[in-house]
């Protein structure tokens, strides 16, 4: 769905009703003729009550375009109560005073130029909004409480601003809440435990912010979460194992460039249905779990610049979908799985800078030297001339002893057995008659 935009104004508001889309002039055309005055295109949905559509050009698909002028003194509509979907470009924050009389679904300012602080009345707006977004701005300071009036919000996006503090414990009330995107801030604290009451989030992004302390156990309890983002931040702590086992993650899991510390849980395999795995980047160590080649749907995985040690597992044979694999910078060791040269989808694969040896495959992934890298193992030996690794020594095989040979071992031992024990049964034989002669001779 694409909305229309709507510039707006506190200076002059101008509306105008075109029944027809024929009739309908583009926006451009009509600023040629109004050069100085600003335009406010205010759209209601249709009767049947299905999204505002917009083709390419910005023309409306099945929707009334008001176009009246209202009032020449600068002051703004009482109320429109046919408005119910507004994607702005607005001088300043303060215009959102003059749409808290409206009955709005949603409302969209995203990338402007806003600065300064999100305004209190902000909570007064209809609280049948709901979707709110302010991404891509500069503003400032805390996030205000009065958010949390808002309580049909199905999506808040506030992304990419300067936003400081703690995430807003009345977040809490968004109970129909889907989309919660705060990421690229200066939020710092800890997540709180009541984002976990948020059980209808769909995606939840809070990545590059300043958050630290582990992820609440409550998280866990978002049983629909398909996205989470939480990569960039201090947090530190183990990964929850009933958090990484959530099966619902079908799109993204980013925990990478934290202080995550401990074994990544066996649950991670639990995840069949994840696009993208990213863990790196954290103090995570042990063996990468078996249970990763549970992961059938999994395109990208991300290990790279934790302390994982072992082998690769062999069960990444069954990621027949995956293209991207990188556990660069571990203490891996062992060789390089045979299986990873049969991966069909294999584009990108990134060994380097562990302690893996012997030979480098030369099939698949491995045919095209752009296509992996292996630098920082230096027991690795072999693979395309590409790579230029030492070639592996040649194995002298030493000839084995025939059967027969060891057959007549065999019978040799045998026969010596045998006569040494006839020689003993001799001895002792004589020495038995040698005192049945001495009886008789006594006798």
């Amino acid at each position: 769905m694409k909305k229309l935009k709507v510039l707006l104004t506190t200076a002059k508001w101008k509306l105008m009703c075109i029944e027809s889309p024929k009739e309908r002039m583009k926006m451009e055309e009509v600023s040629k003729e109004l050069l100085s005055i600003k335009i406010a295109f205010l759209v209601q949905r249709r009767t049947s009550s299905h999204a505002v559509e917009e083709d390419d050009d910005g023309e409306g698909i099945g929707v009334r375009v008001l176009w009246v002028l209202v009032r020449h003194d600068g002051s703004a509509p009482l109320s429109l109560p046919c408005l119910t979907v507004l994607e702005a470009q607005a001088p300043g924050l303060d215009v959102l005073t003059l749409l808290c009389g409206f009955k709005l679904d949603i409302l969209d300012f995203d990338t402007n130029q806003f600065g300064g602080v999100l305004p209190i009345p902000v909570g007064n707006l209809s609280t049948q909004l709901t979707e709110l977004y302010f991404g891509s701005n500069e503003i400032s300071r805390t996030i205000p409480v009065t958010l949390g009036n808002l309580v049909n919000l199905i999506a808040l996006g506030m992304e990419y601003n300067l936003f400081i503090g703690l995430i807003p414990t009345i977040f809490k009330k968004f109970q129909k809440i889907q989309l919660l995107a705060l990421n690229g801030n200066r939020l710092s604290g800890e997540i709180p435990t009541s984002i976990g009451n948020l059980t209808q989030l769909f995606k939840l992004d809070l990545d590059e912010n300043r958050l630290e302390g582990s992820i609440p156990p409550s998280l866990g309890n978002c049983q629909n979460l398909q996205i989470l983002d939480i990569s960039q931040n201090n947090l530190s702590g183990f990964i929850p194992a009933h958090l990484i086992g959530l099966s619902s993650f079908s799109i993204l899991l980013n925990l990478s460039h934290n202080s995550f510390t401990g074994k990544l849980p066996f649950e991670v395999g639990n995840l069949k249905k994840i696009n993208q795995l990213d863990i790196s980047e954290n103090n995570l160590f042990g063996e990468i779990p078996s249970s990763i080649g549970n992961c059938l749907s999994l395109e990208y995985l991300s290990l790279q610049g934790n302390s994982f040690e072992g082998s690769l597992p062999s069960t990444l044979a069954f990621l027949k979908g995956l293209k991207f694999l990188d556990v660069s910078r571990n203490n891996l060791s062992g060789s390089i799985p045979k299986v990873l040269e049969k991966l069909p989808s294999l584009k990108k694969l990134n060994l380097s800078f562990n302690d893996i040896e012997c030979e480098v495959p030369t099939e698949g992934v491995f045919k095209n030297a752009s296509a992996i890298s292996v630098i920082g193992n230096t027991k690795l030996c072999g693979g395309v001339a590409q790579l230029m690794l030492p070639p592996c020594p040649v194995e002298v095989i030493k000839p084995t002893k025939s059967l027969s040979f060891k057959l007549k071992i065999a019978i040799t031992i045998v026969v010596i057995f045998f006569l040494l024990f006839s020689f003993i049964l001799f001895l002792i034989g004589g020495k038995n008659q040698k005192g049945i002669h001495l009886h008789w001779a006594q006798q």
